[in-house]
């Protein structure tokens, strides 16, 4: 049984021909400090291979595994030296790429276009950690968070983070127009917090009822019952949302 390791190749790697092999590291604890053997060198192979970057590795050393950490250095044979570290992910489940078909289906179409399946993974880890601070507390993986009606809000969650995290950037950036001595200014900033604040508070009046109702399921054996949906959004989720969500085509450019 082995592990596939991938990796993107930076751009200043890129530029510097003479890094030509990539070596693997893994370790037990994501901290070296927390174990004394550290990050061990398991792995090394050539940076490409027939001319085209080589982007993954299967690790079929002992106790590999997907519960182990792992990074990438590159290496220059001839000097002798390293790069500094850059992580690695995994190869995409089925779970996570069901999941983010799901939230691509809630996403404008302009940014369908231009988000990549890391930045919807990327939303997807952000979208659990959510679910998982709303109280009570708990401490949900993609592997254990609960099947049924709350891969709904997992899959919602995925593409309001994807987007946040792709073009959060724009908040600072208002847009000015000068036209013949008359100018003005799109407080576009302003729009996008607005925006946040909406998504936010929707998403987050949705997951507390169902949490609650998944923690009694947990503890005695049974659910609260159906939650219900706000009226506000006449019990259509995506509705209301893409009507938010929407704001960022005007700022995804």
């Amino acid at each position: 049984m082995s592990t596939r390791v991938k990796w993107s190749i930076p751009a200043t790697i890129q530029a510097d021909v003479q890094y030509n092999h990539i070596r693997l590291y893994r370790s037990n604890a994501e901290q070296s400090a927390q174990e004394t053997s550290g990050y061990e060198l398991k792995k090394e192979i050539d940076i490409q291979t027939g001319g085209v970057y080589n982007l993954y590795v299967d690790d079929d050393t002992t106790d590999n595994g997907k519960s182990k950490y792992y990074y990438i250095r590159f290496y220059k044979s001839v000097q002798l030296t390293e790069s500094d570290i850059y992580l690695t992910f995994f190869e995409i489940t089925p779970r996570e790429l069901r999941i983010i078909n799901q939230a691509i289906t809630f996403m404008p179409t302009k940014l369908q276009g231009v988000l990549v399946q890391e930045d919807y993974r990327a939303g997807m880890r952000l979208a659990i950690d959510h679910f998982n601070v709303v109280p009570p507390i708990t401490q949900y993986t993609i592997d254990s968070y609960p099947y049924y009606g709350y891969e709904l809000f997992l899959s919602l969650g995925t593409a309001i983070y994807t987007v946040l995290y792709k073009y959060l950037y724009i908040s600072f950036k208002d847009f000015t127009h000068s036209d013949s001595g008359l100018s003005f200014t799109v407080a576009r900033g302003e729009k996008m917090t607005a925006a946040v604040d909406k998504i936010m508070g929707i998403y987050n009046s949705l997951i507390k009822p169902a949490k609650m109702d998944l923690m009694s399921e947990i503890q005695m054996g049974s659910g609260l019952g159906t939650f219900q949906l706000p009226i506000s959004m006449g019990g259509r989720i995506s509705a209301g949302l893409l009507n938010v969500l929407d704001i960022f085509n005007h700022f995804s450019a």
